[in-house]
């Protein structure tokens, strides 16, 4: 082999490496945002979940309090229409869309929803003749032809013998199930065998409750699965137009440097040397790109001034990429402040000089009634609302303070070597400037505060609990408030 094919080979494998450095490091960057995306997903699917089972909780409550009252079961044996109806409004519709009482035979003797409807025979009907014999029934069921979530249970006499049924049950309907996933990811799909027999389940379809007892329906649960996945496609397209890019851009090089290496054999051993100290590492990437860039403004020849133009462009390309991917795993894509993560790594570093004597508060800060302006103005104006509310929020701190969004509609204010009075002092003055700003169409918002400031020992999570609690008595005493930590 000739020696300026084995300094073109010594070249090629360095510039080999260094786009290899740069594939690893975008790899690296974008399993960890798919890392952070997939955990995100998992922790809205969770509270997707609690929601569903809160909803169970609920019907079981309420079943346990009809079943408890004396009157009930006094009116069950009397079948005393308006007192079981009675009892039942006050349940109706805040806990439950409808609420049975059901005799031994199966005979509907009350409803909750409807007075004067009674008399109906639904013996057959599955939910009633589990909870009559196996004492509860908490499923799926239809009632009066509506798929309903059910929670029943039999009551007895005082001769052991089951005297009739109450069931308590919550219609899913669009609303009840929209209001499961509202504010995640996830969209929720209703699915039976006996309904949707050609319908197919996602495979990432998650279901919301294992242990539902199936009623005259075969097979029917409750799933939710993402509404989209655009926004890991963009992360994956990222990486590899990035990916791409970095191809594209060796191509050529090595093309022009096969084709004038043993011309400028002289420029290129200097380049060489260049590229075996930084292969060996004597040299920072740093230190590289400045001799590259005296290099081609020195007495260089173009065409090593042009190869060296193209290693500069895939060091910088892979420094731009990487604080790229770093602001977007810091920034809050909406808002443009920092994101919770961000806020938790600043919160943490702050905790620890609190630690040795540096005053630290928080605010944690709520738009009032948000939810009611994203209903009656839509998401859109929602969202350029959070825009231009995280701008006075970003105007009214120090550089040394750090403002980011919490979540929703909350956003946190980080205050080193500031006090708990200095924290007040600060919320007043957003307060005015809140109440002072007129918003998107005109909108007036009002904001509620809580206000912790560092004590010995504390705890991200002891401090942001504090704050928490005194946001939420802002909210429970009537919105528009400053609350701070009790003592």
């Amino acid at each position: 082999m000739k020696f300026y094919s084995k300094i073109l080979l010594l070249f090629m494998v360095h510039g080999l490496a260094i786009l290899g450095v740069g594939i690893y490091q975008i790899q690296a960057l974008y399993e960890s945002q798919e890392s952070a995306f997939k955990e995100r997903l998992f922790i809205e699917s969770t509270i997707v979940q609690r929601r569903f089972e809160t909803a169970l909780d609920t019907l079981r409550k309420t079943v346990d309090i009809l079943q408890n009252a004396q009157e009930v079961s006094t009116g069950m044996l009397s079948h005393d229409v308006d007192l079981l109806h009675g009892w039942a409004k006050l349940f109706i519709p805040k806990y439950a869309d409808t609420i049975q009482f059901i005799n031994a035979k199966g005979v509907v003797i009350a409803r909750g929803e409807a007075e004067f409807r009674f008399g109906d025979n639904i013996k057959h009907a599955v939910y009633f003749q589990k909870a009559f014999y196996h004492h509860t029934f908490i499923g799926i069921d239809m009632v009066d032809n509506v798929p309903m979530l059910i929670v029943a249970r039999h009551i007895k006499s005082n001769t052991s013998a089951p005297q009739g049924v109450i069931a308590v049950a919550i219609e899913l309907n669009d609303e009840f199930l929209n209001n499961l996933v509202i504010g995640t990811h996830y969209g929720i799909d209703f699915h039976s065998k006996a309904t949707d027999a050609q319908k197919e389940i996602a495979h990432d379809a998650i279901p919301l409750h294992t242990a539902l007892d199936n009623g005259s329906m075969d097979d029917i649960n409750v799933y939710v699965q993402l509404k989209s996945h655009d926004e890991l496609d963009a992360i994956a397209k990222t990486r590899t137009n990035l990916l791409m890019g970095f191809i594209i851009l060796f191509i050529p090089f090595g093309i022009l440097t096969h084709s004038i290496i043993f011309r400028y054999l002289k420029h290129y051993n200097t380049f060489m040397e260049l590229l075996f100290d930084f292969n060996e590492t004597k040299i920072s990437v740093e230190s590289f790109t400045n001799t590259v860039k005296k290099m081609m403004a020195g007495n260089t020849s173009s065409e090593v001034k042009k190869i060296s133009a193209l290693f500069l462009k895939i060091v910088q390309k892979m420094s731009e990429t990487q604080a790229h991917f770093l602001e977007l795993s810091h920034t809050d894509a909406l808002t443009t402040i920092a994101n919770r993560r961000r806020l938790d790594d600043v919160l943490e570093m702050k905790l620890k000089e609190a630690s040795r004597g540096v005053s630290l508060s928080i605010i944690l800060i709520d738009i009032d009634m948000f939810k009611k302006i994203n209903d009656t103005y839509g998401h859109d104006t929602g969202d350029a609302i959070l825009q231009e509310f995280a701008l006075i929020l970003k105007n009214s701190i120090r550089q040394t303070d750090s403002v980011g969004r919490w979540g929703g509609e909350e956003f946190l204010m980080i205050l080193p070597m500031t006090n708990n009075k200095g924290a007040i002092e600060l919320a007043n003055v957003v307060q005015e400037k809140i109440d002072a700003f007129r918003f998107i169409l005109d909108i007036h918002l009002t904001a509620s505060f809580g206000i912790a400031t560092y004590k010995t020992h504390d705890t991200e999570r002891s401090l942001c609990k504090r704050a928490d609690d005194a946001l939420y008595r802002a909210k429970h005493l009537g919105r528009n408030r400053i609350e701070n930590e009790t003592a």
